[in-house]
């Protein structure tokens, strides 16, 4: 066989241990409408906007790897409310901002 297609039974096992070690994603597994809805309610309130960007949750997403969810922010923080329109349809960054809106507002599972 080409070495490509070799089987690397060590590095297989240091994948295993160094996915173990990873922070949980804050994402939610499935995004329904009413989470949807909870996300714009959040950042549409008067102070919505300040109140999700001070989150906790929010902070660690800025200094995180997911440069969806920086992009997302500092597209809200530069051109405001209007320019978080185009990430309705973005699975990644509603997942977790109906998570951060969830706690804001309350929620519960």
């Amino acid at each position: 066989k080409p070495d490509n297609l070799r089987r690397k039974r060590s590095d297989s096992k240091e994948k295993v241990e160094n996915d173990s070690k990873q922070k949980p994603s804050i994402a939610m597994d499935n995004v329904t409408p009413e989470m949807m809805n909870l996300v714009q309610q959040t950042l549409m309130k008067p102070g919505g906007i300040q109140e999700v960007l001070n989150h906790h949750l929010v902070k660690e997403m800025k200094t995180g790897d997911d440069t969806e969810m920086k992009t997302f922010f500092n597209d809200i923080e530069t051109n405001g409310l209007f320019a978080g329109l185009k990430y309705l349809s973005n699975k990644n960054v509603m997942s977790k901002l109906a998570v951060v809106a969830r706690e804001i507002q309350g929620v519960t599972a």
